[in-house]
């Protein structure tokens, strides 16, 4: 009977939890896995009982004789559930009283479990949101709700230890696929503001495997030609170097040539430096096509109130009516300014669509199957340039000397015709609602740095997983 009881207590001592203990509680040893807890707390609740953090060992140390319970401390996890800390006496000995610690579930001195100290870092992980909207979403996923300045302490605890760990998974993970610079890069600057300060992020990105080459802050002092060959220099330190693809920035063709790469012009950025101009011109048009439209309006109900109040004849009207020939003048008057508005408008009209077709021309350069394709249409439209829209034609001298630069991606078919991969990077880790909304530097920079990790995770290693601690790569 004796070898079954000590079977037993050997059984339940291996459990990292015993329902109803000896106090009445729903007793935990205070090594028990935190991750246990929460669901505990739930159980606790269901029973109405309190939840009882117990040692496993109940021998002192320094005389080896059992301690005995002595009451309990009260204690709150997340503010809102009480737990009780198990107290142990033994008078006889020096170490006369002990207390059992919840230092697995949450630190000393701190309310909140560790899961809910590290949510804060994982939402950003995911999304940009503000402390008071984290605090939020923390209250109705976990039932906990800290202070935004107690979730912004948090924050910056584990947001350094969190980064290293999953930064350390992912190049161990790029370097087991062999996920190497393919030498083809694209390019960017993006515009942030810290504090109504002037930042530029300097950023390099693979075209084929979408590495982060380069992602680089420079005040607007010290940002020139000089930092950006520095930048490019020691971003491309040791890697494959063959083209870099840019937008149309004065400066670019020699200080990638100095880097040893060739310089690819971006064809979304060619046809913005036409567009932008060219839309204002059409715009304006279409401004003047709306007036146009509007005096017809009022032309037509001149005519409609002139009308109203015309007296109606069956046949011609009488010489000895003067007002209603004056009417019938003014009438006539309006029929056609009217005629002319709507000549006016046909015109321009003509010319929009003229516009339109000279512009699709010059789009189809660059849709073109060769470089000898692309070539021949730029020189048909280039001697007709005389019927062009004036700015088409200027356009088309200004990229004559470039034409070749412009068309690498015809000739090699592993050089991008746009710089889309940088500016979707732009568009996903900093995006322009959020380009002005940071304070300080460090803000920024640890902001930037949760989105590269992200990147990371979706593009490069193709991964659909939550990034937290237990994120692991096969």
């Amino acid at each position: 009977m004796k070898k079954n009881t000590n079977s037993t207590y050997k059984c339940l001592s291996e459990l990292p939890f015993i329902f109803c203990g000896p106090s009445g509680d729903v007793e935990v040893y205070e090594d028990i896995n935190p991750e246990l807890i929460e669901h505990l707390l739930v159980i606790c609740k269901i029973c109405n009982k309190k939840l009882r953090i117990i040692k496993r060992e109940t021998i002192c140390h320094v005389c080896n004789k059992p301690l005995t319970r002595n009451g309990y401390k009260s204690d709150y996890i997340n503010n809102t559930d009480e737990i009780h800390l198990q107290k142990y006496n033994h008078r006889k000995c020096e170490n006369s009283s002990c207390m059992a610690s919840a230092k697995s579930i949450k630190e000393k001195n701190c309310t909140y479990t560790k899961s809910v100290q590290e949510k804060s870092v994982l939402i950003n992980l995911v999304n940009y949101e503000s402390y008071e909207k984290k605090s939020e979403e923390i209250a109705n996923q976990m039932g906990a709700k800290p202070h935004r300045s107690t979730l912004f302490y948090y924050h910056k605890k584990y947001s350094t230890e969190l980064f290293e760990y999953l930064e350390h998974l992912q190049f161990k993970r790029i370097k087991e696929l062999d996920i190497k610079a393919s030498g083809i890069y694209c390019f960017d600057e993006q515009y942030v503001f810290v504090n109504k300060k002037l930042y530029l992020r300097l950023t390099l990105i693979d075209y084929h495997n979408k590495l982060i080459i380069g992602d680089f802050l420079v005040c607007e002092e010290d940002y020139n030609n000089q930092t950006i060959q520095e930048f490019l220099e020691e971003s491309l330190k040791d890697q494959p170097v063959e083209v870099i693809v840019t937008d149309g920035r004065k400066g670019y063709k020699s200080i990638i040539e100095a880097v040893g790469a060739i310089q690819h012009r971006c064809f979304f950025h060619i046809m913005q430096n036409l567009m932008t101009p060219l839309t204002k011109y059409i715009n304006r048009k279409n401004r003047q096509i709306k007036t146009l439209e509007g005096k017809i309006k009022d032309n037509k109900e001149k005519i409609a109130n002139i009308k109203a109040v015309k007296k109606i004849y069956t046949g011609r009207t009488p010489y000895s009516d003067k007002k209603t020939i004056r009417q019938e003048k003014r009438i006539k008057k309006y029929e056609n300014k009217i005629k002319d508005y709507k000549k006016e408008i046909k015109e321009i009209e003509k010319e929009l669509k003229k516009i339109d077709k000279q512009k699709e021309r010059v789009h189809k350069i660059w849709e073109s199957k060769t470089f000898k394709q692309a070539k021949r249409r730029y020189d048909t439209i280039h001697n007709q340039k005389d019927q062009l829209n004036p700015i088409i034609a200027s356009f088309l001298d200004k990229i004559e000397s470039k034409l070749d630069v412009m068309l690498n991606h015809l000739e090699n078919e592993s050089i991008p015709a746009t710089n889309n991969r940088v500016e979707n990077y732009y568009r996903t880790t900093l995006p322009r609602c959020q380009k002005r909304i940071y304070r300080t530097l460090e803000g920024l920079k640890r902001r930037i740095r949760e989105q590269q990790i992200r990147w990371t995770h979706r593009n490069i290693l193709n991964q659909n997983t939550p990034l937290n601690y237990q994120t692991t790569y096969n």
